[in-house]
């Protein structure tokens, strides 16, 4: 059978692919491999560095889509080169014994690293081997230089740099080792992730192909991809981050993973040795220990129920000060207005059935943002522990070894109903209160006691179950509750648009549809009900109800909008135009030639 084998056009892309080609053609000699050169982005941009022209695809995409085809049946890379996930649809082979994973000096007049001289000049592409040379000696300038290997080392000669930084492996597939300077040890500069590894990428599915390279594997050099990649996985970096990861064999059983993380700038990196059994477990230990010196600080704080007025002191004062902020649809819009400028703002809403992005997601974000920023607040709508899954982010922040602190937010199951003009408790008609969540995961009515509501004389709160009203009516009634229980059901509270329906039991689901309330709501069940007519202050307001658009002159909220919100009005500000001082480009005699 006849397989194609994809590969980039470069001296060394060539000789890993021939090197592939020549190790299927001697073990399956009744096979025909063959050779197909494809150009990728990474090989037609080379006058920039790589974080500026994207990230790990920008070498591999182009032969992905040739293996997606059918063209090419293999794809070979440089596995450093690869994200830390295989493209939907493909997967990889277990990793071949690799070639020489260190990084290497080739210096054009001196012998060690040590011997250069203060305000040297070295060139790479990398940041990562960027900051590790500087990590060493402080006082090197260093300049970015793409290309082949000839390319880097004309480069040198040209410009007269005093070196450049290599990985070894490359050298050595092309048979020019006698070009190295120095060996850079794993102690001294840490390789990327599977550096000097191949990756053999294949389609899914493609069982006979798998086996026939899985029988050349390497077991050492498949326990360093895993172990190195998966800590490159566990970091979530891009080629925008230094990352560096080296996994070796001590002894029989054993493993040692060396690992550096650092950020954009460079400013700041952090590095771990872990030694263990299971190279995936290695790998979450050392993304631990990066994140335990280097990692920001994680803020959850409760936005309120929707009124932006409702935020509370402490919780104000850590949006202002955020350098990214993690929102829920529920968080009002204007306290994103409270952010200094440059702060990274992501939404990550969730709607019945329709959610931005899952819970797991937005976990994983935040771990990922804490490398990045100093402080990260994830806003959410309400308090943060009320059904708000603050405990699952809590959680998963402490298993990655990211520092969090929590600030408490005020929940709707209490400021909704006292907007709507329903006190939750009150002397004589309830001394205590039920709050439940309405809807289970599946979006079905939660395992909810409703014997216990029934039996009880105190005032029951539903949140989250506008389209389950008619079944908690129903539900209560037959557990004993009097079908001329007073319900009321509250849209939008503590927003201009709160809009409150009030019926009983009986009644209720039929006049929510004929109101045509929308959610977010809860609902709010028993005596205190009946308080809303003497309570109600929220909707009886002169413009409750009314929306309004505000052209305003500069970025600051008017005074319009203010006067508007106090009357109970939904005001929308627009920004027209900006008021700035100019210098005069006149002088006294032109005032003087005016009309």
């Amino acid at each position: 059978m006849k397989y194609t084998i994809g590969t980039r056009g470069s001296k060394l892309a060539l000789a890993q692919a021939e090197f592939v080609r020549g190790r299927l053609s001697q073990a399956y000699p009744e096979d025909k491999f063959e050779l197909q050169i494809i150009k990728t982005k990474g090989d037609r941009i080379v006058d920039k560095p790589l974080h500026e022209i994207g990230d790990k695809g920008v070498f591999v995409k182009e032969i992905e889509e040739k293996i997606l085809s059918g063209e090419v049946q293999i794809g070979v890379h440089s596995m450093k080169d690869m994200p830390s996930r295989p493209a939907s649809g493909l997967m990889f082979a277990k990793a071949w014994k690799r070639e020489d994973p260190r990084d290497v000096l080739i210096l054009r007049e001196k012998e060690r690293l040590e011997d250069l001289p203060e305000g040297a000049v070295i060139g790479t592409g990398s940041r990562r081997r960027e900051y590790q040379i500087k990590h060493l000696r402080p006082d090197l300038r260093v300049v970015n230089i793409r290309g082949n290997v000839d390319t880097r080392l004309r480069k040198m000669e040209e410009e007269k740099l005093d070196g450049i930084v290599l990985a070894a492996a490359g050298l050595h597939r092309l048979s020019m080792q006698d070009k190295i300077t120095q060996y850079l040890e794993p102690e001294e500069m840490i390789p990327a992730p599977a550096q000097g590894i191949l990756a053999l990428e294949i389609r899914e599915g493609e069982e006979k192909l798998k086996a026939m390279l899985d029988a050349l594997s390497h077991e050492e050099t498949a326990a360093a991809a895993l172990g190195e990649r998966s800590f490159l996985q566990e970091m979530g970096a891009s080629c925008h981050l230094p990352v560096g990861a080296v996994l070796r064999k001590e002894g029989e059983e054993m493993f040692c993973l060396r690992a550096m993380f650092g950020n954009e700038s460079g400013s700041r990196q952090a590095y771990a040795s872990v030694s263990g059994r299971e190279p995936e477990e290695l790998a979450r230990e050392a993304a631990r220990e990066i994140r335990s010196q280097l990692a920001g600080t994680v803020v959850l704080v409760g936005a309120g129920p929707g009124d932006p007025g409702l935020i509370t002191v402490k919780g104000l004062q850590e949006i202002r000060e955020a350098d990214c902020i993690v929102y829920d649809r529920l968080a009002a819009p204007e306290l994103l207005e409270e952010a200094k400028a440059g702060c990274e703002k992501i939404y990550v809403g969730k709607a019945s059935s329709n959610h931005t992005m899952k819970q797991g997601e937005i976990n994983r974000l935040l771990v990922q943002k804490s490398m990045e920023y100093e402080k990260t607040v994830r806003l959410k709508g309400g308090d943060v522990y009320v059904f708000g899954r603050g405990g699952e982010e809590g959680m998963f922040l402490r298993a990655h070894g990211v520092p969090f602190q929590v600030v408490p937010g005020i929940s709707s199951c209490i400021a909704g109903p006292a907007y709507g003009g329903i006190p939750i408790t009150h002397r004589g008609k309830a001394l205590g209160f039920h709050v439940v969540t309405a809807h289970d995961r599946n979006d079905e009515l939660a395992d909810i006691n409703f014997q216990a509501m029934a039996d009880s004389k105190e005032t029951c709160v539903f949140l989250m179950g506008l389209s389950k009203v008619g079944e908690i009516a129903g539900k209560l009634k037959e557990a004993g509750m009097a079908g001329s229980t007073q319900i009321a059901v509250i849209s939008q509270a503590t927003t201009p648009e709160q809009r409150t329906c009030v019926s009983d039991l009986d009644h209720i689901a039929e006049k929510v549809i004929r109101e045509g309330l929308i959610s977010p709501a809860l609902i709010v069940v028993g005596e205190v009900v009946s308080l809303r007519e003497e309570l109600n202050f929220l909707e009886n307001r002169p413009l409750s109800g009314k929306r309004y658009l505000v052209p305003k002159i500069g970025e600051k909220p008017t005074r319009l909008k203010k006067l508007l919100e106090n009357q109970g009005a939904s005001v929308d500000e627009v920004q027209v135009g900006v008021i700035e001082h100019v210098k005069p480009a006149f002088v006294l005699q032109n005032l003087k030639e005016g009309d």
